[in-house]
């Protein structure tokens, strides 16, 4: 490839065609990126799911319904990974919460996510803490967020949601913030599939060599 075929002065731009799905594979991708964080990895039996989920053989909910039974299974013969649990499961719930697109900016939602997303792994899921703690994260080199007092949480909460904003301005800013996402979504997709056909391209001129 020579240099002047990647001057778009010179040569066409082409729009790229969207993938079918993408954005199912997207919220996939941004659920398990998350548990990633935590150093969680998927179980290759979700990565199966997922996959069944992106290209429409399964709904979102069949998913969880089969993980369940996986480890259900799992369970009576005491082999169950508890990281894969957590990671497979909550990933799913992530997924169901981005598919149903019921965002609510409220202190009561917030609660609601945590049980949603927690109830097979944490007791206490869905209840502000009541310890104070800190967390050492690996992606903030090794350092901890500044974690609130656990007896001011819900005050400072439901201060910092809902302080002076109307209805009006609370379904705004939702919007703003949906748009965004959708923008660097879309970003991040072109730049993925650019990316892609570049090494495609790459590869097939150094075979000709």
């Amino acid at each position: 490839m020579s240099e002047r075929e990647l001057d778009s002065s010179i040569n066409d731009y082409i729009e790229k065609e969207t993938p079918k799905n993408y954005v199912k594979q997207l919220e996939w991708d941004m659920a398990i990126g998350l548990q990633e964080v935590d150093n969680l990895k998927p179980s290759k039996y979700l990565e199966k799911l997922l996959q069944e989920n992106v290209t429409g053989e399964k709904t979102i909910y069949e998913v969880e319904k089969e993980l369940k039974e996986y480890y259900a299974e799992k369970e009576k013969n005491n082999e169950v990974n508890h990281n894969e649990l957590e990671c497979d499961l909550v990933s799913t719930r992530i997924v169901e919460l981005l598919q149903e697109d019921n965002f609510e900016l409220s202190v009561d939602y917030l609660k609601y996510v945590h049980k949603y997303l927690f109830q097979d792994v944490y007791e206490f899921a869905g209840e502000f803490r009541k310890v104070d703690f800190s967390k050492h994260e690996r992606i903030l080199n090794n350092d901890s967020v500044a974690y609130g007092d656990h007896k001011l949480l819900e005050q400072s909460l439901d201060y910092d949601m809902v302080k002076d904003l109307s209805t009006q301005e609370l379904e705004e800013m939702r919007k703003e913030i949906e748009d965004k996402l959708e923008h660097l979504s879309l970003k991040w997709l072109n730049a993925s599939i650019n990316t892609r056909e570049k090494l495609d391209k790459d590869k097939e001129y150094n075979l000709s060599l």
